[in-house]
């Protein structure tokens, strides 16, 4: 059984928490936060609804990094603001841990390649906690658009949006969460960079600075260019005004032969409408995509071999796009991914 140190313990240290119980291969055994009161405090608020925490008591917990990495571990799970990003995870590395890193992967291309590089100068296993490509539904919708079962993609949207995370005061500084396009968005030019390659330009318009001074793009609606792909490829969505409005993801993609759609049928999670009329809605596997790409960061493990459903080169690319989507937002213009 691999033993776990979760790195970060506001929301999304906590969603993973509870995510470990649905993996018997792992244990969280160490949990690491720069404020230790963290621990004493009932769950983290985030935008949707955690299952729990439970007790927490017998576990080790650290408000001092170094001495976090001096505990036995196989494994370390970074979910610190997106600006400790690359700092954690190349010390977590250099101590001779794989690391499971959560989204989005940096603030920035060059802190993704040094990441990157860290991996590989160390040996050891880098990847990025991208759960949609695991989330059940969405997972199908991936499946058809690379390999084609439904006939050629037409076309893919992608919405995802929530209300603006007041409930930490870091998430509404660019300077150290990116913003809402690259903190909530990832999700989704990350979806389309797995699902068509990296496009060769982006087109999008939003709005710069609608939650406060430095809180950068919030929204918008991007188009993905792709030559030899589906003729469109749109994602929008991001952060709304107001910290009550609901979170809510869909995606939807035509191929020649049937239309896929999650989050869209109040009555099925994913339901393929194929081009004669008839209405399937598959059996999905049980489970979030937490605990999914959990797995497949186990299983990679295990195998001594790369998450090759989660590649950090892909995971670097997604960053790329989302930058060059504000960079669009910004001067009006298409930008070009690096």
């Amino acid at each position: 059984m691999f033993k776990i140190g979760i790195a970060g313990f506001g929301f999304m240290g906590q969603t993973h928490f509870t995510a470990y119980r649905e993996v018997k291969e792992a244990k969280v055994v160490a949990l690491f936060d720069s404020d230790p009161k963290v621990f004493e405090k009932p769950a983290a608020q985030g935008n949707f609804a955690t299952a729990g925490l439970g007790d927490i008591g017998g576990i080790a917990k650290f408000g001092d990094f170094d001495r976090f990495l001096a505990a036995d571990l196989d494994a370390i799970d970074v979910c610190t603001p997106t600006f400790l990003h690359r700092e954690l995870t190349e010390r977590a590395l250099r101590s001779g841990r794989p690391v499971l890193c959560e989204k989005p992967m940096a603030l920035a291309v060059a802190d993704c390649d040094a990441m990157i590089a860290a991996a590989k100068r160390a040996g050891k296993l880098l990847m990025i906690a991208q759960c949609v490509r695991f989330w059940p539904g969405c997972d199908e919708i991936l499946a058809a658009a690379r390999s084609g079962r439904y006939g050629r993609p037409l076309s893919l949207t992608l919405r995802r949006l929530g209300g603006a995370p007041g409930w930490s005061g870091w998430f509404l500084r660019e300077d150290r969460s990116g913003g809402g396009v690259l903190d909530c968005l990832v999700h989704d030019f990350d979806f389309a960079r797995a699902a068509f390659g990296k496009p060769t330009e982006v087109s999008a318009s939003g709005t710069d600075g609608a939650l406060g001074p430095g809180s950068g793009v919030a929204y918008c609606r991007a188009d993905l260019r792709y030559p030899d792909g589906p003729s469109a490829v749109t994602v929008e969505g991001g952060w709304a005004i107001g910290t009550s409005f609901p979170f809510s993801m869909t995606a939807f993609l035509q191929c020649e032969q049937a239309t896929l759609g999650f989050g869209i049928d109040p009555a099925a999670a994913l339901a393929v409408y194929h081009r004669d009329g008839r209405k399937e809605t598959p059996r999905l596997r049980e489970g979030q995509g937490y605990a999914w790409e959990i797995r497949h960061f186990l299983e990679s493990l295990t195998a001594g071999k790369p998450p090759h459903l989660c590649p950090p080169e892909e995971s670097r690319d997604a960053i790329a796009i989302a930058l060059a989507a504000v960079e669009s937002v910004r001067t009006g213009h298409p930008a070009r991914p690096t």
